[in-house]
């Protein structure tokens, strides 16, 4: 409401301001009142008071004494009382507040009579709570914000709030420079609860300049199911599976992981590597136990497929030395022995990770998620001061610090991620196969010619002849004794032995005529049985056999032409990696009938416990074996430091 009327002020009223009276004789010019709403247009925060005066100033050169009026009616924040003049109204005088750091006044002098007279204009603006029961301190006096939310293409959601808060603020005292209160403190209450399965990516908390207001927004975005571990803000990974070229049931899986450790007092990067070696642990048991139950790998005779895992090289990186900390790690590691049908069914890939738990991650996570992050910053109201001419403080910034931690403790990895292999299990690659090399008794029986060969009569013709003829002219001149032995050839040096001739051009004789098989001895063979192949932790045992149908085996190696066996340890995956090659030959008193047998195979779900002696198979690889057994030699026993 105002009032424009001009209103003498009776002797009973008083008016001052900052303890300087006016006079009697003030005229009231304006009284205004007008709510002040919030920013949602919801309630009325205060009353924003205005009210205008005008007074005359008389005596003899009131120069001086005008000004020293102007100089106290113009300091903000003193009392002010204006009461008998039919509205009484009093604000930091007792009771009362202004809420906006005022009054705030506002004072000019009209010059009159020469220097003894003058027009005093005054002016106060005041913001109070108009209500007895009104808190003028301690209490938020304005509170509202706005919610958003973003739905992407795939259903995931993302929530964004923006707020703003106002408390009241008015000075302790005429001259007290301090903050009365703390816009900081308010930030817990005002701070969104997070929601179940959501990640808090922004939190910003800006104070106003008056420190009587702070504006605020949070974002929220929803989580995939798999959530990071305890101790760690953000974790992102990839499993990849592959069969080699060839081999449907020898895969090359790599599982790779990168984690951004908190920063906390508890938080190290062993989190990220724990979770890591239980993702490999929770996967690779899952293939094993998914291979050795599938009812499509059980072979003749009642024996399964077994699987085995083999380490082949691990790997760890910090992306940045002067940046988060983060850790990244890398497995490479063997499946041999599961097949694609169930490797579809069991490979791992697409399992939730272990340990996904939000509540355990967001309380581990502590004050990184809450409002004031892991540095726990803080506004104090000993960081700022008022700042003015009227009285020297000296302006400085002194926000509160607390020094960083950073997270360490890196320990020894454990060793129960890889299933210790079984005898059975233990097979990396094979081959193991049977040569028969038999001898029938039988030979070919043919006549002799009836006319002795010619050089003309050769396949290769006369021009033959010549070279062979200097060959001999010129031993026989360099060596005389040579003449003596052989008079044939220095007495006619085109003579020679041809090479025998093509049947076409044989003119007559046996050659010509049919050959005549003839069995000359019993039925004997040899078989050889060659293979090659590489293990997990267990030696190979070198494989032997005794019959073939009725046929007695008698092992007869000839070192000299490279038969035996041989063996060796080529690297170290968690356990030595042994390779084997053998070439072993066999003499048979006799030869079945039919073809060699094929060996059973532990590797592709034959043979088994009751297959000891017999190696597993994994088809022709040839001498690449050597090649894969010295690479896990050389990289996997490395980068595992050389365990055992």
């Amino acid at each position: 409401m105002g009032f424009l009327a001009y209103t003498d002020l009776q002797s009973e009223g008083v008016v001052s301001y900052g303890g300087w009276r006016f006079p009697v004789t003030t005229f009231t010019t304006e009284i205004d009142a007008r709510p002040e709403w919030d920013r949602a247009g919801r309630t009325v925060i205060f009353t924003r008071f205005r009210i205008s005066l005008q007074a005359y100033l008389t005596g003899h050169d009131i120069g001086d004494a005008a000004r020293a009026v102007v100089q106290v009616l113009n300091r903000p924040a003193l009392p002010f009382v204006y009461t008998g003049s039919g509205y009484n109204f009093a604000v930091n005088a007792g009771g009362y507040k202004d809420v906006e750091w005022g009054p705030k006044p506002s004072a000019r002098i009209e010059p009159l009579g020469g220097g003894n007279a003058a027009l005093l204009h005054f002016t106060v603006e005041a913001s109070v709570p108009d209500h007895p029961s009104a808190r003028m301190a301690g209490a938020p006096m304005e509170f509202g914000y706005t919610v958003g939310y973003e739905r992407d293409e795939a259903g995931y959601t993302t929530r964004r709030i923006k707020g703003w808060l106002r408390i009241p603020m008015s000075r302790n005292g005429p001259n007290d420079r301090r903050l009365p209160d703390n816009i900081d403190s308010y930030l817990e209450d005002v701070y969104p609860a997070m929601i179940e399965g959501f990640r808090r990516t922004t939190k910003t908390w800006d104070i106003n300049a008056a420190k009587d207001g702070a504006d605020f927004q949070v974002i929220d975005e929803q989580m995939p199911p798999n959530i990071p571990p305890p101790g760690v803000v953000y974790a992102s990974g990839s499993h990849d599976c592959q069969s080699t070229p060839g081999k449907m049931n020898e895969w090359n899986c790599v599982c790779e992981a990168t984690y951004e450790v908190a920063r906390n007092e508890v938080a190290t990067v062993a989190a990220g590597r724990d979770h890591f070696f239980a993702i490999l642990k929770d996967r690779i048991n899952f293939t094993i136990d998914t291979v050795s139950r599938s009812e499509s790998v059980v072979q003749a005779g009642g024996n399964r497929a077994t699987v085995v895992a083999i380490p082949v090289q691990f790997g760890m990186r910090e992306p940045d030395l002067f940046g988060r900390t983060t850790v990244h790690y890398v497995m490479r590691y063997l499946m041999a022995g599961a097949s694609l049908r169930t490797m579809l069914q069991g490979s791992g890939l697409w399992r939730p990770v272990p340990g996904s738990d939000w509540k355990k991650w967001a309380a581990s996570l502590g004050p990184v998620l809450g409002p004031r992050g892991h540095a726990g910053l803080a506004f104090s109201i000993n960081d700022d001061k008022i700042v003015d001419l009227f009285q020297a403080v000296p302006p400085a910034i002194n926000l509160s610090t607390r020094p960083p931690q950073r997270g360490q403790n890196f320990n020894a990895i454990p060793r129960d991620v890889f299933p210790e292999p079984t005898p059975d299990g233990s097979w990396i690659h094979y081959r193991n196969g049977l040569f028969l090399e038999a001898d029938n008794g039988v030979v070919e029986v043919r006549s002799l010619p009836t006319e002795p060969r010619t050089a003309q009569g050769d396949v290769y013709g006369t021009g033959a002849a010549a070279p062979i003829g200097a060959i001999g002219t010129g031993i026989s001149a360099a060596f005389g004794a040579f003449d003596k032995l052989f008079p044939a050839i220095a007495a006619n040096p085109t003579f020679f032995f041809p090479p025998p001739r093509k049947p076409e051009q044989q003119k007559q004789g046996g050659l010509k005529q049919r050959q005549a098989p003839q069995r000359r001895g019993r039925q004997s063979g040899t078989l050889f049985m060659r293979g090659e192949a590489l293990r997990a932790r267990f030696a190979i045992p070198r494989p032997t056999l005794e019959r073939w149908g009725e046929a007695a085996l008698t092992p007869a190696n000839r070192p000299d032409h490279g038969e035996g066996f041989w063996t060796h340890v080529v690297g170290n995956a968690v356990w030595p990696i042994t390779y084997a090659k053998w070439n072993l030959r066999f003499v048979l008193d006799t030869i079945p009938a039919g073809s060699p047998p094929a060996l059973p195979n532990p590797l592709l779900g034959g043979g088994g416990a009751a297959a000891a002696n017999l190696p597993p198979n994994l088809g022709d690889f040839g001498a690449g074996a050597a090649a894969i057994g010295a690479a896990i030699g050389a990289g996997i026993a490395a980068a595992s430091g050389g365990g055992n």
